[in-house]
């Protein structure tokens, strides 16, 4: 079950959904997020969706520096960014808890 942002059990999903565009995005580079309870056994998959007009999103895509990379972005267009963080791992224990994610380009 998820409630404030934490992932109790192996398969619940976390969507964090663009309210605001970006602007003026050159290219993107990178992203850095914080999250608690992450362990080897215990993690979040993530992912991306990408929209220029907040309505019709790409398909998910997972979220990694190379694939933020191969975006062609436009700098003269808005870019919404939709995130899913999916508890995966063999490890049932403790929860894990989203905090941010933040992109840098």
């Amino acid at each position: 079950m998820v409630i404030n942002n934490r992932a109790t059990e192996i398969g619940d999903v976390l969507l964090i959904n663009a309210i605001l565009p970006i602007y003026g995005v050159i290219r993107l580079q990178s992203f850095t997020d914080t999250t608690v309870g992450e362990t080897t056994d215990r993690y979040f998959y993530k992912e991306f969706s990408f929209s220029t007009d907040g309505i019709i999103f790409s398909d998910w895509v997972e979220l990694t520096d190379s694939n933020l990379e191969k975006l062609e972005v436009e700098p003269k267009n808005s870019l919404y960014i939709n995130y899913r963080y999916t508890r995966t791992g063999s490890d049932s224990t403790g929860d894990l808890i989203f905090n941010d994610v933040v992109l840098l380009g």
